[in-house]
């Protein structure tokens, strides 16, 4: 069902582009950004992994005034938090010798995804300032890094490299677009990822900001 909808997704992106491209009527743009990530769900992600950071990638082809598509390569990186851990672990089973500390577990979101924005362009004529809403779906390969467990004088290395996940992503979000010249502009975004994790999904909200360049057109 997974496959499904992501094939179904690109398909009407692919069928958005085709009359466009074979017209020679597209105006390819480039992205380049970064930002940070909130940990949404479950709450075991939200209470134990910070706030992380990433950048984004896109490269897209307005087919309208209102719309363009396009594709993104994506990264989110978490880092967990150990004091909050060990306070968890403290109220549930008991005192834990004080110089105990967790290092590693960062959390990696490589996302791979389709998307389609709705620019609020009005009349003919271009505005620098454009609102726009965006819809991607795609596939993200979750991962963690390798945890360091020290204890009384013990460390414990325990391998992460098996506990590893791609599954289907679905996200929403608006944000806005700056045009500096007709070729390039700043743009500021946030969206909500839901990654279809086994069991419970596992969400997100990317913020990112960062500079666009478009290519051909007036």
């Amino acid at each position: 069902m997974k496959k499904v909808l992501f094939l179904a997704t690109c398909g009407i992106i692919v069928i958005a582009m085709s009359g466009t491209v074979f017209a020679g009527e597209t105006k390819p743009a480039v992205y380049l950004g970064g930002g940070l990530g909130l940990p949404m769900s479950p709450s075991t992600f939200s209470d134990f992994w910070k706030m992380g950071f990433g950048g984004t990638g896109r490269f897209a082809f307005e087919v309208s005034p209102a719309v363009e598509v396009g594709a993104t390569i994506g990264y989110s990186s978490f880092s967990f938090d150990d004091d909050k851990f060990i306070e968890w672990v403290e109220a549930n089973f008991g005192p834990v010798d004080p110089t105990a500390t967790v290092d590693g577990l960062g959390l990696t979101a490589l996302e791979f995804l389709a998307d389609v924005k709705y620019m609020f362009s009005t009349g003919q004529e271009a505005k620098p300032f454009v609102p726009y809403l965006v819809a991607t779906a795609g596939m993200t390969n979750l991962s963690f890094d390798d945890a360091t467990v020290t204890e009384a004088g013990e460390t414990t290395v325990i391998d992460m490299s098996d506990v590893s996940a791609t599954d289907l992503t679905l996200g929403f979000g608006a944000g806005f677009q700056y045009m500096l010249s007709p070729k390039t502009g700043l743009w500021f975004d946030g969206k909500y990822m839901i990654i279809m994790t086994e069991g419970e999904s596992t969400s997100y909200v990317p913020i990112r900001a960062g500079i666009k360049i478009m290519f051909g057109g007036n």
